[in-house]
């Protein structure tokens, strides 16, 4: 069979093969893309320009890095893209098309009342996007079907929801050629939660991606969601954050019993709660979270009168320690700490440093973690010139929450190191921030142990001590020996000192980040 001949026959069995799947298409019952433009764009190239603009912006304010595989489940917004698109991005983001082979979507009903989980119409096997057709997993449909009575197909439930819709252009772009189990959870009791759980438990497999999609705190008449009056942002921020400790901590009663108490209007709570079941039955095994994306409608506006807030979590079996250093905060809990720095470093310098302490983002378990902290403020006067330290104080090992630490080590830094004169108003656009998180100092058996740009140094003589951070050596371009030199004459020591052996040594590493 010669050349050309093999290429036609090429040619028409791929055009039969595409005749074929549009042909299914065509006399399939497929669910149409109802949404207008208010939501995301409804024109498939224009969209995909969207999701990689969303993806660009997630990547620059929630910068994050997991291996795909390890990801089972993840909790993301489902507002209009122009709202939570880039959160819900910063969760997709960490996804690979050809990693899965089923998403199943846990999606609360906005438009109608039922109780149990609905199923699409038993006769479609298609979702319609923009970006494509998208199908439907007919057979694990089928048997959650025949699993329960709490499994019923309602076409219309399906037909005008967003909170599913609102997921399939961006599981289309980064699972891939993925079937998806759509599923709207309405009315439901804990027993039905708890029986939802175990149904889904086997279909969970490593090759299946758990989407939870759900807004969180609704604030404003429209919601009839009003507890609080004065500093809405704040307190928003604190719902939200107390929420998401419930959910970071698997605490399915603690996170049932804070809905119960604070009424907060988290639309997809039904959704989570059944995640949160499936976490305390271990049904992936042992996994971390990781909040990578955190924002509000009304960002920005200390009192909104309307305002709903975006979370997204990762669920992974890629646990802290399997991280790297840097890694071990997400990228979003690296830029709350230094927009609390420079708020700190604007509060100190101003009138009223003692103003209360307000925090620009909602906090995560990490972020409430006790953990020692330095903040380093480094002076520029333009981009000719060398920055050089302006303030640097800090706390090795601490009771207090980071975020704490953070604050009141940037304050100190600008107004008490003793090296240099309280930073004025004037300096503050040439000033940057750089916060070390520090990991538990522990002692070397000798100086030889140290390693030089990963290791900080905690140098100890009698009652003498003094420390270095890790990026200290570097820095300055000094080799072990000047290093230690230079530490034994910071504790206003010999500056061999470093050499007796009754001076000891401990080190400790540090998540460093700055501002760009």
């Amino acid at each position: 069979m010669n050349y050309l001949l093999k290429k036609k026959l090429h040619t028409l069995l791929a055009a039969f093969i595409l005749a074929t799947f549009f042909s299914g298409i065509l006399f399939a019952e497929t669910y149409k893309n109802h949404l207008s433009d208010a939501w995301y764009p409804v024109k498939g190239k224009l969209l995909s320009v969207k999701i990689q603009g969303l993806q660009t912006i997630a990547q620059k304010k929630y910068p994050m890095t997991l291996k795909p595989s390890s990801i089972r489940a993840i909790i993301c917004p489902h507002a209009g893209y122009d709202y939570s698109g880039a959160v819900a991005s910063s969760a997709y983001q960490l996804l690979k098309p050809g990693i899965f082979k089923r998403v199943v979507i846990l999606a609360p009903s906005h438009q109608n009342d039922f109780s149990g989980v609905s199923l699409p119409g038993a006769e479609y096997d298609f979702y319609k996007n923009p970006l494509g057709f998208v199908p439907l997993d007919v057979d694990m449909i089928k048997k959650l079907k025949k699993s329960s009575p709490l499994f019923a197909h309602r076409q219309q439930a399906h037909e005008l929801e967003h909170s599913i819709e609102v997921q399939i252009p961006f599981t289309a772009t980064y699972c891939g050629d993925c079937k998806i189990v759509p599923l709207l959870i309405g009315s439901v009791s804990d027993d039905d939660i708890k029986s939802i759980a175990d149904i889904l438990q086997p279909f969970l497999d490593e090759k299946t991606l758990l989407v939870i999609s759900s807004d969180f705190t609704h604030y404003g008449k429209q919601f009839r969601y009003e507890p609080f009056k004065k500093d809405i942002t704040q307190n928003i921020f604190k719902l939200d954050s107390s929420l998401v400790e419930k959910i970071q901590d698997f605490d399915l009663s603690g996170f049932s019993q804070l809905l119960q108490k604070t009424q907060a209007t988290v639309c997809g709570a039904s959704a989570i709660k059944i995640l949160l079941n499936l976490l305390q039955q271990k049904a992936f095994g042992d996994i971390s979270s990781y909040v990578v994306g955190y924002d509000t409608s009304a960002s920005g506006q200390k009192n909104p009168a309307h305002s709903v807030s975006y979370v997204s979590i990762v669920f992974t079996t890629q646990l802290p320690s399997d991280l790297p250093l840097q890694e071990q905060l997400t990228g979003y809990e690296k830029n709350l700490l230094l927009k609390l720095a420079r708020q700190q470093l604007l509060n100190a310098v101003s009138s009223s440093p003692n103003s209360s302490l307000e925090i620009p983002g909602m906090l995560t378990k990490s972020l409430k973690k006790a953990q020692g902290a330095f903040v380093t403020l480094y002076k520029q006067e333009s981009i000719l010139d060398h920055k050089k330290l302006r303030g640097c104080i800090g706390s090795i090992t601490s009771s207090q929450p980071l975020y704490d630490v953070v604050a009141s080590m940037t304050e100190s830094a600008v107004l008490r190191d003793t090296r240099f004169s309280p930073v004025k108003l004037s300096e503050i656009p040439h000033i940057s921030i750089a916060v070390s998180v520090l990991t538990q100092p522990y002692q070397v058996s000798s100086y030889h142990d140290i390693v030089l740009g990963t290791d900080g140094i905690i140098l100890k003589y009698e009652n003498a001590q003094a420390v270095y951070l890790p990026n200290v050596a570097t820095e300055q371009g000094w080799n072990l020996e000047q290093t230690l030199s230079s530490l034994s004459e910071k504790a206003e020591l010999d500056k061999n000192v470093w050499k007796d052996t009754k001076t000891t040594f401990e080190v400790f590493q540090a998540i460093g980040f700055s501002e760009k």
